[in-house]
């Protein structure tokens, strides 16, 4: 009898694993769009030349990294329904130069 119940907790188990790595691969557009916004606005970077790129994707918090010619920037976004059209506010940035 207990076969059946361990076998049912490790099949849930991989299905949550399977869910959690493909959250984890898509950066809602919105958060992307205020993401390359705000580096572009802080940072005097053309919005064209940002590429934002997934670290970490989820529901209430996402972490991007945004990449310009000039900069490597670390990007916290939390979910806002209040802040903006798009609902997405930066929570927390680190960026660096490239330059040598």
């Amino acid at each position: 009898m207990k076969k059946p119940h361990f076998l049912l907790l490790i099949s849930l188990a991989g299905i949550a694993v399977c869910s959690a790595s493909t959250a984890q691969s898509v950066v809602p557009e919105k958060a992307a769009k205020v993401a390359r916004s705000f580096v572009s606005l802080i940072y005097n970077e053309p919005p064209d030349g940002i590429n934002i790129s997934p670290v970490e994707a989820g529901d209430v918090f996402t972490k991007v990294q945004a990449v310009t010619p000039n900069r490597v920037c670390d990007l916290t976004m939390r979910r806002d329904a209040n802040a903006n059209d798009f609902g997405w506010v930066v929570a927390k940035h680190d960026c660096k130069s490239r330059k040598l």
